[in-house]
């Protein structure tokens, strides 16, 4: 599938306070998520690497001991985790 509409793509929980529609393919999920104001996403783990891209406001983001504040058009990248 070349080509994703994420505007007609169904928006799903992936976490309380986090929503938004989610493509997955063999090798990365890729998604748009409205994150409200207080929400907690616990640490935790993908198989693949992770990109993270704020469209916009503000996000404390961890990775590993490391936390920023996220700003407009700030990313993030995550290396995939190991197997096992």
């Amino acid at each position: 599938m070349p080509f994703i509409n994420f505007n007609t793509r169904k928006k799903i929980r992936v976490w309380d306070g986090i929503t938004g529609p989610v493509y997955h393919s063999d090798q990365a999920t890729f998604g748009y998520f409205t994150i409200e104001t207080g929400t907690d996403l616990p640490a935790h783990s993908h198989p693949h690497e992770q990109w993270t891209h704020l469209i916009e406001g503000e996000l404390e983001f961890t990775i590993g001991d490391e936390t920023t504040v996220l700003l407009q058009l700030d990313m993030s990248s995550i290396l995939a985790a190991p197997p096992g």
